[in-house]
């Protein structure tokens, strides 16, 4: 059993920390998404230079113990990236029940990058609320997040992949309740003209209710989501300002035995 020495070593512990960045930055739906394949290596590649030699790295007695670690880096990098798309997930939530109820997906437009159809209503809403996230400074909680694993969970260290998924089930369930709540003030507002429209085609058989609704269910959601945008805004970065314990919280299931 030969131990790694000098160059050999160094490349090794080079390449188990660019995997979990690389997990990271092609998993997580940052504006680096958009970027070329190339500029996304460029920005590992960088990354994994900046994070190189300040954090403590698990030691290796043989090579042989490289294979097993491969894996735990590119799920731990992989797992922190679905942190962040699920944070990002809730305004998505929010955009499709609101773009669905107000009838703006009859168009949808095709996003090859998030491999996503949406109106261009949810498309400018996302695009929007992603500005207000990369405001309030969520790429750097994420740059933090990712230095700081190192720290807690050295490269090369096996970790307990098998402990995340209670975390990920609660996570989920959380953003799916937050989004839901997001977008309620619209849904509940057109759900309330449907049924008055009902009542209304009932009445009057000959009106065209379908032409009516449609242009009373635009205006109303439209005016509730210009009414409701600071407070859906402010749920946004509230929730955007828990993803460092949820980043916490993961690494203490992965340290779990």
């Amino acid at each position: 059993m030969n131990p790694l020495l000098g160059v050999e070593r160094e490349v090794v512990y080079l390449m188990l920390e660019s995997l979990r960045i690389a997990g990271l930055v092609f998993f997580s739906p940052l504006p680096w998404t958009y970027a070329p394949t190339r500029v996304r290596a460029a920005i590992v590649a960088i990354l994994t230079i900046a994070v190189h030699g300040v954090h403590p790295i698990e030691r290796f007695a043989n090579a042989s113990y490289i294979m097993l670690t491969v894996p735990t880096e590119v799920i731990v990098g992989v797992a922190m990236g679905f942190v962040v798309r699920c944070m990002v997930g809730t305004i998505e939530i929010a955009n499709d029940l609101i773009t669905t109820s107000m009838g703006l997906n009859a168009a949808p437009l095709f996003d090859p990058k998030m491999q996503v159809s949406e109106s261009a209503v949810g498309q400018l809403v996302r695009n929007a609320f992603m500005l207000i996230a990369l405001g309030v400074g969520l790429h750097r909680v994420v740059l933090m997040g990712l230095f700081d694993s190192y720290a807690v969970l050295p490269a090369g260290r096996v970790a307990a992949i098998t402990q995340v998924g209670p975390f990920f089930r609660e996570l989920t369930t959380a953003v799916i309740v937050s989004g839901v709540q997001m977008a309620l003030p619209v849904v509940a507002s057109i759900i309330v003209a449907q049924v008055g429209l009902a009542f209304i085609a009932r009445a009057a058989p000959p009106l065209q209710i379908f032409s009516v609704g449609f242009a009373v269910t635009i205006s109303l959601g439209a005016t509730v989501l210009f009414d409701a945008v600071s407070d859906m805004a402010f749920d946004w970065v509230r929730d955007l300002g828990l993803l460092g314990s949820h980043f916490d919280n993961l690494f203490t299931r992965l340290l779990e035995r």
